[in-house]
């Protein structure tokens, strides 16, 4: 008997975990928002810098530097070319940061007038490490567009 009460109070507090997982997972600014979509804000969908924010952090957790151009200012879009022609020999490579270590997960918050971007990063080894950047916006021809990108902390081990 004390068995079957001590079953059914894990399978209680089971399904009460299962269903707070649920229920915070659905009220996600990135659940259903589509990549480089213009949403309105309210509660339920994110800023437009959020959802820019968010292609700017699996750009670099892929290492996919165009998904990083699409979100870029002019001006900005211009100095990522040079240094990839000055750091590859080719201006149009969009492969960014080394394989390793690699970005585990990310955060992604308000911070003044930009957001700030957290990153936690693994290795082979199994050492952690972290960095976090500030993103700038501003309008270009009625885009909202990443103006600058501001390191906060360098990589460093955890």
């Amino acid at each position: 008997m004390h068995k079957t009460i001590r079953n059914k109070i894990f399978g209680g507090i089971l399904a009460l975990l299962c269903v707070t997982l649920l229920a915070v997972g659905t009220n996600s600014w990135f659940d259903n928002a589509p990549n480089n979509a213009a949403l309105p804000s309210s509660p339920q969908s994110p800023p437009q810098t959020a959802i820019l924010a968010k292609e700017w952090a699996e750009g670099w957790k892929t290492r996919d530097g165009s998904l990083r151009t699409a979100v870029m200012s002019q001006k900005m879009l211009t100095a990522f070319r040079e240094a990839q022609s000055n750091d590859t020999g080719d201006p149009d490579n969009t492969v960014i940061r080394g394989s390793s270590p690699w970005v585990a997960a990310y955060s992604i918050q308000p911070d003044g007038h930009g957001m700030r971007i957290n990153y936690t990063y693994a290795d082979s080894r199994g050492d952690r490490y972290s960095s976090s950047e500030r993103l700038l916006f501003s309008s270009e021809n009625g885009k909202t567009v990443v103006s600058d990108c501001v390191t906060l902390q360098d990589l460093k081990k955890s």
